[in-house]
């Protein structure tokens, strides 16, 4: 009876150490995907605006008044 009851132990531990080693792992890949996916959209940000500020042609306005 004793060796069953270790034997549940044991069982139900490494049952336990699996779910959480799984959850960690799943959580690490979750916070690497989101960080790449924020690199991605920053970068893809960042060209966008470096395409408009080449895309915008620089102007000097000059304004002349006429006195009297």
């Amino acid at each position: 009876m004793e060796v069953v009851v270790v034997v549940v132990v044991v069982v139900v531990v490494v049952v336990v150490v699996v779910v959480v080693v799984v959850v960690v792992a799943v959580a690490v890949a979750v916070a690497v995907t989101a960080v790449a996916v924020a690199l991605a959209v920053a970068t893809a940000a960042a060209q966008a605006a470096a395409i408009a500020v080449q895309a915008t042609p620089a102007r000097l306005t000059v304004t002349v008044e006429a006195t009297d």
